[in-house]
This record gives structure tokens, C-alpha cells and sequence, in this order.
């Protein structure tokens, strides 16, 4: 396999442009709709839908691989003693079972050769499609074994006080190898693979489906090479006269040096794959970094699984569940990017656990799956499609949460908690005010995002809200931003009475910008020194005259400092903020917002 490029961004464009790569089309039937866990490690009651492509994100040790390796025992990992989850006074469940719910890819029914298959476990409700649902139960045996049941349901659970029936009759070994369920995880590499012939490589290559003849004449040539090289070499032709010395102690006719492979069903174990990049030599792929490897073994996988869905001909090939743990692992940002869509063209339903906001931006706002932990328990939200069979988004608002949210700061989605603002002062003041309350906020989680103005903040909310990420605002007390408050209260369906995570820029003159916010809170002076100390001491008195008499009223002065920041919005923020660092000054409506944060943080709500 021979690639050009540049350095390893080019490299990641060629693999993943998906030019010359034909998608076969996946005609399984029927898909994975939802799957429900109960007492598997961290996952005490969680229920989680999937779609083409569901993204699990979360903090560390949230439950997301936990989820993908309850799923790897309904598909045929046999369960170990660490499975079993153990709760907050360390008492461990004695059983664990994992539902499956399946589902036709299109219309209410199964194609009729699946409903056979399936027999009377095909259920058909009076709204939605029709469905079957598999429970794998394994319970903890007292020699330290493990006992693992599966059987069909009646009904299908929501929590775990939801109780269904098992029918009598067992899903068939047909039956659950109509998913095929893998999972790559995060150490995955190319290098390791070819090496093992168990691995995608291995099983791709195999076979290489050469003519009988086209073999023949292969083979003839490599052992002619092969007696070309020995011959060509001393070294090897003394060795070979020495080990014929041996012919007769084993019984042999003779012995000989093959250098080379000299069958074809042996030419995997030497194959490599080589990248060149121009005015370069070529490199194998073990002298590449760790971000090509790991590219090339998602490369192999989706090859692996379209050249399987491709061989089955005209027979139902077995749905592709492919689960990704940190697809991102060693890539660099805009090869993260490209990744996503790598991940895209694999056959079926892909499950993509990842800490990479390059990775999660490009993706559905209904794909997302937050994962989060509450001691020994984890939780699972997503956001819904529709509420009533109305939709949740029109188009513009999806388009907007989208834009504003996932494509510009897709980072909130794995945030502990994500403060709100409106605009660049406040985008280059609170990170360095924040310095003062936290050593480094990034450490905490919190995320601090400019949403460009007060009538943006609600497309944040719409988006955190029902992914349960916490979230705190800080917004001019102006009319703007009042009713921007109301926006939020009307997403989260708060009344007037209720307190919300909000914190406006009010004071005794009433509604106020963070700059004359500032001003009226008394910080006139600092920012007089932050000015002179940014731009130079005659800065001020520069600006005011170049606007001759437009600040010789009683409030000429201090409309002066607040036209001149907002003038230079992000170097004054900064200035401003360092300077009050400097002097222990932390501005009151701050210290409250960052107080509301620091509940956040230690558990307390917001």
C-alpha cells in the first residue's frame, strides 16, 4: 500500500476522502434501537437509544466503556467477576443483565425471512414500529463462575422497576449472529495487527483470491528469487551447506533458505503498507507516527467489514455494530476532523466514544449520549427528536445550536460546568480572573464560552439543559439581556420565582454592560491603570481629544472609559483582569458568578 502526502495531514485527506471507496449497502433489515443496562459495573439502571451514529461523551471512568463492554457480552464475551457492579457501601450484585431492543430499518415490520427468525418474539404495538427485545442475564456462581442466560422479552423495560416477562422461547445461535459486534479500542494499532493473524488484517488478507494459475506462476517466481538470494549471498549458502548436515538426523530430502514467503497463503505475514511523501523516501509503516497507525487500523476495520457485507451476496448479511473507543488517539486536530467521516462510510451502526470536540462537532445535536457519575452510579441523557410528535428544533433553531454550540465550542460537551457570557470583554477578562478563585479552570472543567450576544445564550441552554451539563450565565443587566433571561427561563420552564444559574450586571443605577458595570461598582481607577499600562499613559487623554467636547458633561469622564473599552473590547478585558489580579480586586458580580461554579464543582447544583 503505497500513500503520498506530506507529513501526516495529507496523509489523513487521501485516507479519508473516501475517493475510489464504494459503499456497499448495508440490507440487514433491522437496526439496534436501544439498549437498557442493569447492575454492570458503574451502570446501576441505564438506558441508552442509538442511532447511525451515536456519540458516548463524558468525563473519565463516566460509564462510557463500561456501556460497550456490557454490549461486547450480549454479543459473546464471556463476563468476568469485575463486571458485576458494586454499589456506594461496597456490597457487589450478585447478577447483571443487558436488554436489546431491535428494531426494522423501514416500516412498522420486520422483512418476513426476520420475522421467522424471530418468530413469536416480534412485538407490534399500536404506535411505532415493531420490535423484539433480547435480555442476556448473568448471575454470579458461588464457585466464582458465572451463569449467562438470554431470552426473549415481553414488552420492553424503561428502568429497572419496570418489570416484563421472559417468553419461553431462547433466541437461536441464527438468531444473535444477526449482529456482527466489534470493538476497536483506543491502543489499537496497524503495526500490532499485521502481526497477528486473528486481527482485522489478518482475517482481510488472508485470502487474496488470486487465480489458480495467477498463484501458480506467483509462487514461481518468488522461489526463484528466493534460490537467487541465497545464491547471491555467501553468508546464506554457507549456512545452508551447514544445516544440510542435519538432513539426515531429521529424515529430510533436503534443506534450503527461504527468504522470501514462497506460498501466497503466506504472503501476509511479510506484507506491509509504505508511505511516501514527495522528495522523500519510502517508510513503512512502523517507522510512522502513532496518529498514521492508528488511522490505518480504522482504514483496515471499514475495509474488513464492506469486504464481509460484499462477500454474503444475495444472503442477509449481519447488521455491523462497530464500537470506537477514542477514535481521536494520537491524531492532530484537523485529522480528528477528518476522522469523523472516516468513521462515517463503516457499514451499520457505529457507537463512538471520544474526548475530542473536533470529533463531536461535525455530528448531530439527537447523536449525543452524556455520560455522567454520581459516585458509584452513572447516568445517560440525550436530547429527543420530537416531544408529542411535534419537533424539539425548527430548522433554524437546530441550525443555530449548532452553529453557535457544537462548530464553535463543542468543548462544553465534556465541561463539569460551562459558564455563558456575551461578549469579547468578558471572553478575555474571566479566564484570568478566574486564576484568583481556581489555579487553572481548565483542571476544574470549566468552560467559558462567548455566545456573541445576549439573544444567543438560549441556543446554549436548549442544547445543555437536556444533556444535564451544568451551566451558569453572566449577562448585561440591560433590556437585551432581561430578556434574554426570559428566553432561558421559558426553555428550562422556570417561573418568575425560581432562581436560575443567572447572573445579571445590575446595580443601584439599574441595568448595566460589564464596562459600566465596572464603573459603578467603583473600579474607575483600575481601569484608568490598566488603560495607561496597555496603550501608554497618554492614551486616554489621546482618544479625548480626538473627540473634542463630546466628554465635558458630569459624566464625560467615566463615558470616556467605557467608550474606549468598548472600542478595545479584548485588550482592556485583558488588561483590566490582569491588573485586578494583581491587586486582589475581584468585581462582586464576578466573585458571585464564579461562587455559583464553585457550588457546581463540589456538587452542590448551581
Amino acid at each position: 500500500m503505497l500513500l503520498s502526502g506530506v507529513g501526516f495531514a495529507p496523509v489523513a485527506e487521501t485516507l479519508c476522502s473516501g475517493e475510489g471507496i464504494t459503499l456497499p449497502e448495508v440490507k440487514s433489515g433491522f437496526r439496534v434501537s436501544e439498549v437498557r443496562v442493569e447492575d454492570f459495573r458503574a451502570l446501576r439502571d441505564v438506558r441508552v437509544p442509538l442511532s447511525d451514529s451515536t456519540l458516548l461523551v463524558g468525563s473519565n471512568n463516566s460509564g462510557k466503556t463500561s456501556f460497550l463492554e456490557a454490549l461486547a457480552v450480549v454479543f459473546g464475551r464471556h463476563p468476568d467477576e469485575a463486571d458485576f457492579h458494586v454499589s456506594g457501601d461496597g456490597t457487589r450484585s450478585t447478577r447483571f443483565l443487558i436488554d436489546v431492543r431491535l428494531e426494522p430499518t423501514a416500516g412498522r415490520e420486520f422483512p418476513e425471512d426476520l420475522a421467522q427468525l424471530f418468530g413469536g418474539a416480534v412485538q407490534l404495538p399500536k404506535d411505532g414500529s415493531s420490535f423484539v427485545a433480547i435480555r442476556t442475564t448473568v448471575t454470579a456462581q458461588a464457585d466464582g463462575s458465572s451463569d449467562l442466560q438470554r431470552a426473549y422479552l415481553r414488552g420492553w423495560p424503561l428502568s429497572r422497576v419496570d418489570k416484563v416477562a421472559e417468553l419461553p422461547t431462547r433466541p437461536s445461535r441464527d438468531a444473535l449472529e444477526t449482529v456482527s459486534f466489534n470493538i476497536l479500542d483506543a491502543r489499537r494499532d496497524v503495526v500490532e495487527e499485521m502481526r497477528n493473524r486473528r486481527s482485522w488484517w489478518g482475517r482481510l488478507t488472508s485470502r487474496l483470491d488470486l487465480a489458480p494459475e495467477t498463484a501458480r506462476a506467483i509462487e514461481g517466481a518468488l522461489g526463484d528469487v528466493s534460490a537467487q538470494i541465497v545464491e547471491g549471498s555467501a553468508l546464506l549458502a554457507q549456512v545452508r551447506d551447514h544445516l544440510r548436515g542435519v538432513q539426515a538426523a531429521l529424515g529430510a530430502t533436503d534443506v534450503a533458505i527461504a527468504p522470501l514467503a514462497v506460498r501466497v497463503d503466506e504472503l501476509a505475514k511479510g506484507m506491509d503498507v509504505v508511505l511516501r511523501a514527495p522528495r522523500s523516501a519510502s517508510l513503512p509503516i512502523a517507522r510512522q507516527g502513532m496518529g498514521a497507525r492508528s488511522l490505518a487500523s480504522l482504514l483496515v476495520f471499514r475495509t474488513f467489514v464492506q469486504v464481509r457485507l460484499g462477500a454474503r451476496g444475495s444472503g442477509r448479511p449481519p447488521l455491523p455494530l462497530t464500537a470506537l473507543e477514542e477514535p481521536e488517539a494520537h491524531v492532530h486536530p484537523q485529522g480528528q476532523r477528518a476522522v469523523f467521516r472516516l468513521i462515517s462510510e463503516i457499514p451499520g451502526q457505529r457507537l463512538i466514544s471520544t474526548h475530542s470536540p473536533f470529533v463531536a462537532a461535525p455530528a448531530d445535536v439527537f447523536d449525543f449520549r452524556v455520560f455522567s457519575r454520581d459516585g458509584s452510579e452513572t447516568t445517560c441523557r440525550w436530547i429527543e427528536r420530537t416531544s408529542g410528535g411535534t419537533p424539539i428544533f425548527t430548522d433554524d433553531e437546530l441550525q443555530k445550536v449548532q452553529r453557535f454550540v457544537l462548530r464553535r465550542n463543542a468543548e462544553v460537551l465534556f465541561a463539569r460546568v460551562v459558564i455563558l457570557f456575551e461578549g469579547e470583554t468578558e471572553a478575555a477578562a474571566l479566564p484570568l480572573l478566574a486564576r484568583k478563585r481556581w489555579a487553572d479552570s481548565d483542571a476544574e472543567g470549566v468552560s467559558f464560552v462567548d455566545m456573541g450576544g445576549a439573544g444567543n445564550l438560549r441556543h446554549a441552554v436548549r442544547l445543555l439543559y437536556p444533556l444535564g451539563i451544568p451551566w451558569v450565565i453572566l449577562v448585561d443587566g440591560d433590556t437585551a439581556g432581561q430578556a434574554a433571561v426570559a428566553g432561558v427561563r421559558t426553555e428550562i420552564g422556570a417561573t418568575e420565582d425560581q432562581d436560575i444559574p443567572v447572573v445579571s450586571l445590575t446595580s443601584a443605577r439599574g441595568g448595566l454592560k460589564l464596562e459600566e458595570y465596572l464603573l459603578a461598582e467603583g473600579h474607575g481607577g483600575l481601569i484608568r491603570d490598566a488603560i495607561a499600562a496597555e496603550f501608554g499613559p497618554d492614551a486616554l487623554t489621546g482618544y479625548e481629544r480626538r473627540n473634542q467636547g463630546r466628554y465635558s458633561g458630569e459624566d464625560g469622564p467615566s463615558q470616556l472609559l467605557v467608550d474606549f473599552m468598548d472600542r478595545e473590547k479584548v485588550r482592556c478585558g485583558r488588561a483590566f483582569a490582569e491588573l485586578a489580579c494583581e491587586r486582589n480586586v475581584m468585581p462582586t458580580a464576578v466573585r458571585e458568578l464564579f461562587d455559583r461554579v464553585d457550588k457546581v464543582l463540589k456538587g452542590g447544583g448551581s
